[in-house]
């Protein structure tokens, strides 16, 4: 008689686990606390003047970009990824590095895509804390474009510096991005510590 091999009950709950490794609840809970921490880092960088939000004019081409709103923004952008992150993993129910790590990586996505549709849906050369979340990119292309509707009266030079200037941002903040997503899934590798600091 011809017999089959079946799987054990613990190796069938880890197979369920490993294939139901998703806890919605734990992203959405490290996706609000990292916008709740990038909102408020944006308005310490307003309050404290490191954003610059003046109005662009043909007689204000920007330049160069401010390295303190540089800085500001990727500083800012990592330290919510991670926090994002860490608290993603902490909540997660799945113990494992990858779960963890998994769900941090979905937390910053998560928030980057809301981020960037928040300020998509600013009204150009107006100052919001929403515009201001997507970093000196949002106030470098409005310049770029206030100054293309100003044609003939901006100068090509005028005109030159703003394209470098949303160059430059658009550089800034596709590193920002990478590394939001490196410290996010740092803060998700680290999680392990924090639920165990406060399990005891």
């Amino acid at each position: 008689m011809q017999t089959y091999a079946t799987d054990s009950p613990a190796a069938a709950t880890a197979t369920s686990q490993a294939r139901v490794m998703w806890s919605w609840s734990a992203i959405v809970a490290g996706t609000l606390t990292s916008l709740i921490i990038q909102v408020m880092l944006t308005m310490l960088g307003l309050g404290v003047g490191l954003i610059a939000t003046d109005v662009p004019t043909a007689a204000n081409a920007p330049v160069a970009v401010t390295t303190g709103a540089v800085l500001w923004f990727i500083a800012s952008g990592i330290f919510s990824a991670f926090v994002g992150g860490a608290v993603a993993g902490a909540l997660t129910p799945y113990a494992s590095d990858r779960a963890r790590s998994s769900h941090a990586l979905a937390t910053w996505a998560l928030a980057s895509l809301i981020v960037v549709g928040a300020s998509l849906l600013t009204v150009p050369g107006e100052v919001t804390i929403a515009g201001q979340l997507a970093g000196p990119t949002v106030n470098a292309t409005t310049r770029l474009q206030a100054l293309q509707r100003l044609q003939p009266a901006a100068t090509p030079a005028q005109l030159e510096a703003a394209r470098k200037a949303a160059a430059t941002t658009m550089f800034v903040s596709f590193i920002g991005l990478v590394l939001g997503a490196c410290f996010a899934f740092i803060g998700g590798r680290w999680s392990d510590e924090i639920r165990d600091h406060f399990a005891d």
